[in-house]
């Protein structure tokens, strides 16, 4: 598998793992064993209630009390996560079949792992195939401005370039931009003139009165890599406290490949 490929096949399934952490959630939760009370608890809670608190009975009575309240908060929490990830994973596969969801977390693991960088698209400088030009207009805008099953969200979001997404209060500020898309590519397919880089995130230029968890930064020289941009737009995925981003369209040097061409949505 080339390097390309690798890239494409971690975006592609990423969703695929928050489905297993899902999953993962919900088989711990469910081999989670709530402890019962034994015998001498009523006893033990009685002589506490009553100021004797430091008898074997009220400390073992105490103790227990401690540990239901660990292992219950555990389980509790399993099934909260893997209830959010199923909801948002369900909410993208059925308005977007066509569409992989990944979240910021996860993109930003790929652009480390494979020294790929993430900015808004408006400082793309490379060129965009056919291709992917047409699988751009096939995507389906008008879904993201619907109201999902609730009724009360929209799928888009919208996040200001003029910050790092990690910094933007978990991605919610509702900045909006004329330029909502972000890119995935290597760093000399960026026009770097007026941003600053944090990670593998570029935005614009960085101001004293930025938040002081950004002030240090530094510029690293990227090595080289094929030109593989993953083009993206963030969506709404809040109960994972974290913004998500829908893959658009994604190319190579196989972008003119018929056989990889993204479906028409419906």
């Amino acid at each position: 598998m080339t390097t390309i490929e690798q890239i494409h096949a971690e975006f592609d399934t990423a969703v695929d793992k928050l489905v297993q952490i899902s999953e993962e959630r919900q088989k711990a939760a469910e081999s989670t064993v709530i402890p019962k009370e034994e015998q001498d608890y009523e006893d033990g809670k009685f002589l506490e209630s009553i100021g004797f608190s430091n008898t074997s009975l009220a400390k073992k009575a105490n103790e227990f009390d401690q540990s239901l309240s660990r292992i219950t908060s555990s389980k509790e929490q399993n099934i909260e996560i893997s209830k959010k990830i199923d909801e948002v994973v369900r909410k993208y596969q059925s308005a977007f079949p066509f569409h992989k969801f990944i979240l910021y977390s996860q993109v930003l693991k790929i652009c480390e792992k494979y020294n790929l960088h993430l900015a808004p698209s408006v400082y793309y400088k490379g060129d965009i195939p056919k291709k992917n030009i047409e699988e751009m207009k096939n995507f389906p805008w008008n879904r993201l401005q619907k109201d999902d099953k609730h009724g009360n969200q929209k799928f888009s979001i919208f996040l200001d370039h003029r910050y790092p997404i990690f910094t933007q209060n978990k991605g919610y500020t509702g900045y909006t931009s004329l330029n909502s898309n972000y890119i995935c590519a290597p760093l000399n397919e960026f026009n770097l003139e007026g941003t600053s880089i944090i990670g593998k995130e570029i935005f614009e230029e960085f101001r004293e009165s930025t938040d002081a968890k950004i002030k240090n930064f530094k510029y690293r020289k990227p090595v080289k890599l094929p030109k593989d941009p993953i083009i993206l737009v963030p969506v709404n995925s809040k109960p994972l406290l974290e913004p998500g981003f829908l893959v658009v369209t994604k190319w190579g040097p196989e972008a003119e490949d018929p056989s990889l061409v993204v479906p028409q949505n419906n």
